[in-house]
């Protein structure tokens, strides 16, 4: 009787055992699935900054861009102020001329 004790125990041991190998087998491959889960996000966390880093330049890029267009815009309105005046003191000047012609 106490071999047949023994053995029921064995077997109850064995079936416990072989149940904690699937849980830790399972376990495993639940382990697996989440750090190749957690691998795919730190590569997509990589491209991520990468992409923010290239938005980061073009727009420094742009800014300074627009920055050097506005200084020329400024400087091309300032010069064609000057032009502007410089041509209406010329064409005062050409109806004085033609004002004198006229009267001689």
């Amino acid at each position: 009787k106490k071999v047949a004790t023994l053995k029921q125990e064995l077997d109850e041991a064995n079936d416990r055992a072989n149940e904690a190998e699937a849980k830790l087998r399972e376990k495993d491959v639940l382990v697996d699935k989440l750090e190749n889960d957690l691998k795919a996000a730190h590569q997509k966390l990589s491209l991520t900054e990468e992409e923010l880093d290239k938005a980061e330049t073009s727009v420094t890029e742009l800014t300074a861009r627009a920055e050097t267009a506005e200084a020329t815009a400024e400087d091309s309105s300032s010069q064609m102020k000057v032009f502007e005046d410089s041509l209406y003191k010329e064409q005062e000047k050409a109806e004085a001329f033609e004002s004198e012609l006229t009267a001689l």
